[in-house]
């Protein structure tokens, strides 16, 4: 796995930014002529930056739309062109397991090679994510900076 980081502090929202346009050029590169979609889960407490990264994710992949949390909603999509055409931000926090998910379309998301899906809260639904998924873990560790993790569903298993 070339990751542009495995590990990793952000003390600044701009730092989070620089680092997602980092994340988002690792995926144009290395996620083309996939099978799967790319499925990016993120884990980490309220407040951690999960939603803060997708945002800048989005707006590297040129979404001008508005991309708040999808708590309520559960799931959101934005268009995109270029290696991905659809962007899936879904909020597991509300879910009760997996199963919701799967109810929700998620065999159909993640089935498409065009498909890019940000999982906030992926641990609750650690079961049914491809191997493949790419993990971040955000943690607070003083008040504006946060260490994000970078793993894979196949190393947590």
């Amino acid at each position: 796995m070339s990751l542009p980081f495995y590990k990793t502090t952000s003390s600044s929202l701009k730092e989070t930014e620089d680092l997602a346009t980092l994340f988002v050029a690792y995926l144009l590169e290395h996620r083309k002529n996939k099978r799967e979609a790319c499925v990016v889960g993120l884990i980490g407490d309220l407040g951690s930056g999960k939603t803060a990264f997708t945002q800048a994710v989005a707006r590297a992949l040129g979404v001008v739309e508005h991309v708040g949390s999808p708590t309520f909603a559960i799931m959101k999509s934005y268009n995109l062109l270029g290696t991905f055409s659809m962007l899936w931000h879904i909020d597991c926090y509300r879910l009760e397991s997996s199963q919701d998910l799967l109810a929700l379309g998620w065999n159909n998301i993640v089935s498409n090679p065009q498909n890019l899906i940000f999982v906030e809260w992926a641990n609750m639904v650690r079961d049914i994510l491809p191997p493949s998924a790419i993990l971040l873990s955000f943690s607070a560790t003083e008040e504006n900076n946060r260490t994000i993790i970078v793993t894979t569903a196949q190393q947590e298993q």
